[in-house]
């Protein structure tokens, strides 16, 4: 009974890590919204910079979801969530340990795809980080750029030039938040592949004939 019940707090404490790590609706809410709010603005950018006055640039324009929401604030958020998501996931990472406690050591082959799905996990927790935070410093620049094109007078070269260089920062920072996203699928199939060896690792359940961890 003591195993049994020492195997079902195990199973349950893995199985919440790994369906808490794998739910980023709410990161790629957020960052699907930046990289619109990135090319709607971009656009805007190139028509100012092409010729066309604020209010012709403007006219027509409707900012992507929430009015007033800044792109970094919606990067910050996102970068907020996967620090979650990976405190979340190092719930499970002692796993090994509890099978060996339990008595059901695994083979070196399952701990070692267990090690690799661990860095795989990290890794692209990381990479989407950076790639976030590479976005708000670009997007940062280019609200200077903005800053400073908007002090000199209309049809300056020196004007069009800031405005060209604020739409490049843009589209840059727009494709620095798409990769992030990309590095949090990549994630998000790292933590469900772990989860399967998971499954294999703890086996079935003292008493049961077959089974193991639910995912």
């Amino acid at each position: 009974m003591a195993d049994a019940n020492r195997w079902w707090g195990a199973a349950n404490v893995v199985s919440q890590a790994f369906v808490q790590a794998v739910g980023t609706e709410e990161v790629f809410r957020s960052i699907n919204l930046a990289i619109a709010k990135f090319e709607a603005r971009a656009g805007l950018l190139r028509a100012i910079r092409d010729g066309a006055t604020l209010e012709e640039a403007t006219a027509g324009y409707v900012e992507p979801g929430p009015a007033g929401v800044l792109p970094a604030a919606l990067l910050e958020d996102a970068r907020r969530g996967i620090k979650r998501r990976r405190s979340l996931h190092a719930l499970a990472r002692g796993l090994p340990l509890c099978t060996h406690a339990l008595g059901r050591a695994p083979d070196a082959e399952t701990t070692q795809r267990w090690e690799n799905c661990n860095v795989a996990v990290l890794t692209y927790a990381r990479r989407a980080q950076t790639r976030l935070r590479n976005a708000a410093s670009l997007y940062k620049a280019a609200v200077d750029a903005i800053d400073l094109a908007s002090v000199l007078p209309f049809g300056a070269p020196l004007r069009v030039a800031w405005m060209g260089a604020a739409e490049q920062l843009t589209r840059l920072a727009a494709r620095e938040a798409t990769m992030a996203r990309d590095n949090m699928i990549m994630m998000g199939l790292a933590v469900s592949q772990q989860a399967w060896v998971a499954k294999a690792m703890m086996g079935p359940a003292p008493g049961a004939l077959g089974g193991g961890i639910n995912n």
